[in-house]
């Protein structure tokens, strides 16, 4: 009986012994150890380190989840590049230096050819698991192909097919395909040199369209220019079409073509201008033709005036109305009574003797400072011993270096801030580095009678290839579907920059997927920066 339960004890002991799930050692790793080691019950961590110099891939920890340990992480090799590999080559580095160099899995290294030998494929390589594929150099002559002239719009001058190589040092003529021009039109060669072609650049001109102007009622301020095609940094001022004013939220009139594109304006339906009894009374102004009131003249239209009997008209007869508006004109009573001295203007002056009387009818003249710009009618006339209103003198727009960069923007040319500028006038500016123009932004700042208008410089979003390898992420494939094949590796490993609000999309390395807390792959530039998506492993 006692052995009996003797056995029975050692029996739920050994059961009780088998609640917690223990595994088996962890997996070893090449080019790499166990760095921090613990039980190997369910729960427990282990972590991995790399020898020097080997990269790290995938999570550096690893759980025991029962009978097994979750994925090890690789150690991926570094690329070892001798100077017997480099000179067998005809490589160097880019630094003009040949010597043995180790470059970490995942980073890229730049090369170039020896004095008289031309690159013939994409002169930077990337370190893959000590792997690099490395350019080809071949001796003297540029390579070409009819792709390389098409994907930069251009062709042969004279007709003739592409030459496959040109010697270092020669050169052939081309010209830009329809709907192009060369920006510089001294520069119609390709050239050949010891360690790049130098290619002229071809530049999209800007195609009026005939559809767009009529659905936003605007035509050229030259109505006679049959021109409907312009080239590229070529200036177009436009107007409403007749019976149509300026919208209020209307991109600039004058518009500048910009690589084949231009931003048009927009003009709006225009409003008559309604002519009332109490109109004319205010005034002392009778209508020529004795129409009946009220009256309503569309815009653009004119209407014609005459003053009350004893009063004179001291301006022109006929109006215009304008989107709702209408200017009268000033009648002056030239018979009453005497008028004391005129009355000044602030940042102006009378541009003759002030006298101390003036007689009904006479009148004094008025002139700004210098920069202020005069508002109204420059006299003011004494009508039945009272001044009629005088002008304003509206002060300039004032600006500063500090005031620019505040706008991310300096001056065009190079030189000085102005420090005031009258209202209308305008001066050109180019967005500081990092910056671009905003695509429906002219580069002009113009002072307005009450506001200063900025041209947008926004910041370029650079995608960083640091945050997209943390993240698993590629570029789309579908991000080079319209570049040449030849082209397509170098273009991968060039940098890209985004403009805001534009789109661009990622997609994930081979053996990851979509994180399913992941924000979206098609990624937008806001301000400088980009939200970045992410992948997981398989």
């Amino acid at each position: 009986m006692r052995r009996f339960l003797f056995s029975l004890l050692w029996c739920f002991s050994g059961f009780a012994g088998k609640g917690v799930s223990e595994c088996v050692d962890p997996p070893e790793i090449d080019f790499g150890e166990i760095i921090s080691d613990s039980e190997h019950k369910y729960g427990d961590k282990v972590q991995y380190g790399c020898d020097l110099a080997y990269t790290l891939s995938g999570s550096e920890w690893i759980t025991c989840t029962g009978s097994k340990w979750t994925p090890p992480p690789k150690c991926l090799a570094p690329c070892r590049i001798t100077k017997q590999e480099l000179d067998e080559r005809k490589l160097l580095l880019s630094n003009n230096r040949s010597r043995t160099v180790s470059v970490p899995h995942g980073e890229s290294l730049k090369f170039r050819c020896k004095q008289t030998y031309t690159i013939k494929q994409p002169l930077i390589g990337m370190c893959v698991d000590g792997h690099m594929d490395f350019p080809l150099c071949i001796l003297g002559p540029c390579f070409f192909t009819e792709e390389d002239l098409a994907t930069r719009n251009m062709v042969m001058a004279t007709g003739s097919r592409v030459p496959q190589y040109i010697q270092v040092g020669a050169s052939f003529e081309i010209m830009c395909k329809s709907g192009y021009i060369l920006e510089s039109e001294w520069n119609f060669v390709v050239q050949c040199k010891k360690d790049q072609t130098v290619y002229p650049k071809c530049i999209e001109l800007c195609v009026l369209s005939d559809a767009k102007m009529e659905e936003n009622n605007i035509q050229l301020f030259w109505a006679t220019s049959i021109r409907h095609v312009f080239s590229h940094l070529a200036v177009l001022d436009f107007v409403c079409r007749s019976g149509y004013t300026a919208d209020p939220n209307s991109s600039p009139f004058q518009v500048r073509c910009l690589k084949g594109k231009m931003q048009y304006p927009k003009c709006a339906t225009s409003v008559s201008c309604r002519i009332t009894e109490r109109d004319l009374n205010v005034g002392r102004l009778l209508l020529t033709n004795n129409q009946s009131l009220p009256l309503a003249i569309p815009h653009g239209g004119n209407l014609e005036f005459r003053c009350e009997q004893n009063y004179t008209l001291i301006q022109p007869s006929v109006r215009k109305c304008v989107n709702g508006t209408m200017d009268f004109p000033l009648c002056v009573f030239t018979s009453g009574k005497n008028c004391s001295t005129a009355p000044g203007i602030p940042n102006g002056d009378i541009v003759s003797l002030n006298k101390a009387a003036y007689p009904a009818g006479a009148f004094v003249e008025y002139r700004c400072q210098n920069l202020y710009t005069l508002d109204g009618l420059n006299k003011s006339f004494c009508s039945d011993g009272r001044w009629t209103a005088a002008p304003k003198c509206l002060r300039p727009c004032f600006f500063t270096e500090e005031l620019l960069a505040k706008w991310n923007m300096t001056v065009a040319t190079g030189s000085r801030v102005p420090r005031y500028i009258k209202i209308g006038a305008s001066f050109r500016i180019k967005c500081n580095s990092g910056y671009v123009l905003e695509s429906h932004s002219n580069d002009m700042i113009q002072c307005k009678r009450d506001q200063i208008i900025y041209p947008k410089c926004t910041e370029k979003c650079v995608l960083n290839s640091t945050k997209m390898e943390m993240n698993n992420l590629q570029r789309s494939q579908t991000f080079f579907q319209n570049v040449r094949r030849p082209l397509r590796f170098f273009q991968k490993l060039l940098p890209i920059y985004l403009v805001n609000s534009n789109f661009f999309e990622f997609e994930c390395k081979r053996g990851y997927t979509k994180d399913p807390v992941s924000s979206p792959f098609k990624v937008r530039c806001l301000d400088g920066t980009i939200e970045y998506p992410k992948c997981i492993a398989l």
